[in-house]
């Protein structure tokens, strides 16, 4: 595990970080203009020799059933800063904001202008000690095509595709407002199920079917997307949650059937990924359920023709991601770019606040959000699952095929009421 840093040792071993002390200056509420954060440069100092990943090494080597020192390894996990970038640079210069006190009242972070390579910035929680890290983030911009921001584009595409087939999660008690879909595994609600890829909407016609099949397709070449964007923010988070979804036995996101020991799954990473859209909007809460140290999500608009990533064209106001206990929020319609973000969601209290009545019911543009997580009931299942047959788990999971069987009986039987009627 990567030590939390410490400013007064002089310790060789130690993750040193130099940083210029800042001030904070809030504004009065979420509506005023944003607050400027100047960002500062972070010395990160590591001896290439010393990893300190020798509980991921050991968690390879060992059964794959997690343990009891497992389950606590992830629990400390999330108590830790982790390692910024590549464990194997000796150097690795970062920019932070620094959130050195709480404000009486929430204010807006004025995010620092992007150029044509993207830059990852961390958030530091300065008010308590240690100081933590609130999220690690990047911003690709909208005008490149090429390398990963175009990948990100691709990514957020398919997403939003599959997401307009996907029935709506209605049963979150966080929700407020707006649409939120899964797509990925999930703990089962069909009858006789214990897991299942997420289900479609009822009644689809064929061609929607098919148009869907092939978004499905797509999805697995971006497991090994994902993980690299995971590694370029904390190689020591993408190996944690790589060595918990294997230890777990946990099928990645992509999959189309629940295969525990798949080859091609080697970027596992998350069992699934939550889509929200079209003024999405919820009540402060932390993840209790989400298992993975750090949960890895991306924002943008998006148009709702294409689902083209595309700059707002909205008012600075209301929309955002809100840290309460920080009083500090990042506006969306302030971010000049596609952001990814590195955050810990099962520890910080956040939310996304309400979306003005323009943005809601805007006919060509809506906010795309999405968080992969590892989900601690699907986990409980997968525990079940551990000590069974893989028919015995077949016959527990409704898969990809089997919910493909499910649409094509649903559509025969309209078929079949159509003609009747004609």
């Amino acid at each position: 595990m990567a030590p939390t840093p410490n400013h007064s040792s002089n310790s060789s071993d130690d993750v040193m970080v130099r940083t210029k002390p800042v001030s904070v200056h809030h504004q009065n509420n979420l509506n005023d203009d944003e607050t400027i954060v100047p960002p500062i440069d972070v010395m990160v100092r590591t001896k290439p020799k010393i990893e300190h990943h020798e509980d991921n090494n050991n968690q390879s080597n060992h059964k794959r059933k997690l343990t009891r020192s497992q389950r606590q390894h992830i629990h400390d996990s999330k108590q830790i800063m982790p390692q910024l970038g590549h464990s194997t640079s000796a150097y690795k210069k970062f920019s932070t904001i620094s959130i050195d006190k709480k404000a009486p009242n929430a204010s807006w972070l004025k995010l620092p202008s992007i150029n044509t390579l993207p830059h990852p910035y961390v958030i530091i929680d300065k008010t308590q000690k240690p100081y933590l890290p609130v999220c690690i983030y990047e911003i690709s911009p909208f005008n490149v095509s090429s390398g990963h921001s175009q990948i990100l584009k691709d990514l957020i595409i398919t997403l939003m595709s599959l997401s307009q087939n996907c029935q709506e999660i209605k049963i979150n008690k966080q929700l407020l407002g707006g649409i939120m879909k899964g797509i990925g595994f999930w703990p089962g609600s069909d009858s006789g199920k214990s897991a299942g890829v997420y289900s479609r909407k009822p009644g689809l016609s064929p061609h929607k079917i098919a148009l869907d099949n092939m978004q499905w397709t797509k999805l697995q070449k971006y497991d090994k997307f994902i993980y690299s964007r995971i590694s370029h923010f904390s190689q020591l988070a993408a190996q944690e949650n790589q060595s918990f979804m294997e230890a777990a036995k946990l099928p990645n996101f992509s999959q189309l059937e629940w295969i525990c020991d798949n080859p091609k799954d080697e970027f596992k990473s998350f069992s699934n990924v939550i889509v929200t859209q079209d003024g999405f909007f919820n009540k402060p809460h932390q993840d209790l359920n989400e298992l993975s140290a750090w949960t890895y999500g991306i924002f943008s608009f998006v148009s709702k023709k294409d689902f083209h990533p595309l700059p707002t064209v909205f008012t600075p106001s209301g929309h955002g991601l809100h840290f309460p206990k920080l009083k500090m929020a990042i506006n969306f319609s302030k971010i000049p770019g596609i952001m990814e973000i590195l955050w810990k969601t099962s520890i910080m209290v956040h939310h996304t606040t309400n979306p003005p009545p323009e943005m809601i019911n805007h006919d060509e543009i809506t906010h795309f959000g999405c968080s992969f997580q590892i989900n601690h009931k699907l986990f409980n299942v997968g525990d079940k699952f551990l000590k069974i047959t893989p028919t015995a788990i077949n016959s527990r999971v409704n898969g990809y095929c089997e919910r493909n069987m499910q649409d094509q009986k649903r559509i025969k039987k309209i078929l079949i009421v159509n003609s009747f009627i004609l």
